[in-house]
């Protein structure tokens, strides 16, 4: 009897052990899927633009250590889907890396390929002999690569394949497990929507950096018409109105002494008038700026604002400009002279201490004791004013490599910071502003 029942219960028993067994293979490969999607996809929530990259060379070498194959790869389309590019790459140690070659390939060379990976979004070969004629521009690439099996996933957002991972093998044909299928797949998904968003950041980027740059152009287009305007003040009010000055002058001793008062009165306002037009000329754009350079104008500059308001503003140099690039001192100065307006209109300073130093780069410091203010809002728009002040400042030192740093406490002043590397590509460069610049006596 006993025999009898081990007949017809070992097969069973065999079989549930297979079953067991089965299962509990397949849950730990669910679990090491589960694993790995949970690292990848946590790795990114962080990730600043410049690390997406990187943090996707990270997430195919996890998917490596699960699956120990050869070449793990992303591609990715161009914007018109027209060509596909290799943006990343793990491969085995003992193999070279294959990124270099596979740039700018035209997808029109690989229809089949793309046609399957549209319509079903994943392509498994895994043999190469089980590759249709019509994939034969496909099939004479792996082979000169070495490749016998590939699994490739597309990656879609918006309903629209934007690029592909591929897992591959050189070593064997291989068909790969529906556990395997499904981490390729899911993990896809993750760098569809990853690409995606490196993509309009990048995007972002580069319309940032085209608006910075229209920004500098509008800068040199407004200081060239400055210029123009100050140069036309001088030569042709300017000088009309000194040889007022001098005829009337003559004038005077010709008369009889009965109109004196009212020579002296027309020739006071001539003098005013004079003095008015050095300093709007000044203000336009200073003759020193150009001649001599932008500590000597930036000199200047605290001087006029000490007569002209009374604040007492301490200069100190140790920069040496001469070979500096004319729109950097453009720059510059303009940066320094809306900080002083800012200063004169809102800060009540009584003082001020503004320093250029060789930091490599030019680093300028504005301190003052005046009332200070919140410098957490300062580089955001002002609807009010209808001026972006600080912010353009900042956006148009970002954009040769600089920066502005402010630091206000209210009622215990502000320090303010202006820096502009050496390494900038436009400091030391030939001007651009083309201007026949004139001497104009205007201090």
């Amino acid at each position: 009897m006993k025999e009898i029942l081990k007949k017809i219960f070992r097969p069973v028993l065999r079989k549930t052990y297979k079953s067991h067994r089965w299962l509990e293979e397949e849950l730990s490969q669910l679990l090491e899927n589960e694993y790995v999607i949970s690292s990848i996809s946590s790795m990114f929530i962080n990730l600043s633009t410049n690390e997406i990259s990187q943090g996707i060379d990270r997430a195919l070498n996890i998917l490596s250590e699960f699956l120990h194959e050869d070449y793990f790869c992303v591609f990715q389309l161009s914007k018109d889907r027209q060509y596909m590019n290799m943006t990343n790459e793990i491969c085995a140690p003992h193999l070279p890396p294959h990124i270099q070659y596979y740039q700018n390939l035209p997808l029109d060379f690989f229809p089949w390929f793309r046609k399957q990976l549209e319509k079903y979004g994943l392509l498994q070969i895994p043999n190469l002999d089980t590759l249709p004629s019509e994939a034969s521009s496909l099939k004479e690439l792996f082979k000169a690569e070495g490749i016998q099996a590939t699994l490739a996933s597309s990656m879609v957002y918006n309903n629209e394949m934007i690029g592909l991972i591929s897992v591959s093998s050189t070593t064997s044909k291989k068909k790969w497990t529906q556990n395997h299928i499904t981490l390729l797949k899911t993990l896809s998904e993750i760098l569809a929507n990853v690409c995606a968003r490196w993509r309009a950041e990048e995007e972002l980027l580069k319309y940032q950096g085209k608006l910075r740059s229209l920004s500098s152009e509008l800068l040199l287009i407004e200081e060239k018409e400055r210029r123009r305007i100050a140069v036309e003040l001088h030569d042709r009010i300017g000088q009309t109105l000194t040889v007022s000055r001098i005829k009337l002058g003559s004038l005077r001793n010709q008369v009889s002494s009965k109109f004196s008062k009212e020579i002296d009165e027309i020739g006071d306002l001539i003098e005013q008038t004079i003095h008015d037009t050095r300093s709007l000329t000044f203000e336009l754009s200073p003759h020193i700026l150009y001649e001599i350079g932008l500590s000597a104008a930036i000199e200047a500059l605290s001087d006029d604002i000490t007569e002209r308001y009374g604040i007492e503003i301490e200069f100190k140099d140790d920069f040496n400009d001469s070979l500096m690039e004319e729109s950097i001192r453009v720059l510059l100065f303009q940066a320094v002279r809306e900080l002083f307006f800012n200063m004169v209109k809102h800060a009540n300073a009584k003082h001020a201490i503004i320093s250029i130093k060789d930091d490599e780069g030019i680093k300028i410091d504005i301190e003052d004791d005046g009332i200070g203010f919140n410098s957490s809002d300062v580089y955001t728009y002002d609807k009010k004013k209808k001026s972006f002040g600080l912010f353009s400042i900042r956006e148009r030192l970002s954009h040769h490599g600089g920066y502005i740093d402010i630091n206000s406490i209210p009622s215990k002043g502000t320090h303010i910071t202006l820096f502009l590397p050496v390494k900038s590509e436009h400091f030391y460069k030939k001007s651009v502003l083309n201007y026949d610049h004139k001497s104009i006596n205007c201090r």
